[in-house]
């Protein structure tokens, strides 16, 4: 069997067929260029107003989820932000709940 082949089969029997999972909805990873649970994912925009959605595998795992159900929910999650977003403020200057 070729690899497009096995990896057909394994997407629409194991994963969205209604011989596996039958998944009805599929949540990825928004990748930020930082360590999350899976690796490191590639940042969907790694300079502001670039956006890439050929970065990392999961927006070719959502079309493919797509293709075979078009009903199918997607959702994202994402873990970390891509650097030019800039640091979170120090913990010591977040207020809190803390009366001024």
């Amino acid at each position: 069997m070729r690899a497009n082949a096995a990896i057909a089969l394994v997407l629409s029997y194991y994963l969205f067929g209604p011989g596996g999972a039958d998944l009805q909805v599929l949540k990825l990873e928004i990748g930020g260029d930082a360590a999350q649970s899976d690796g490191s994912e590639p940042s969907v925009e790694r300079s502001a107003g670039q956006i890439d959605c050929t970065s990392g595998y999961d927006w070719w795992l959502a079309g493919q989820a797509v293709a075979r159900d078009p009903h199918i929910t997607l959702m994202g999650l994402q873990w970390s932000a891509p650097g030019w977003i800039g640091r979170p403020p120090a913990s010591s200057a977040c207020r809190y709940g803390r009366a001024s």
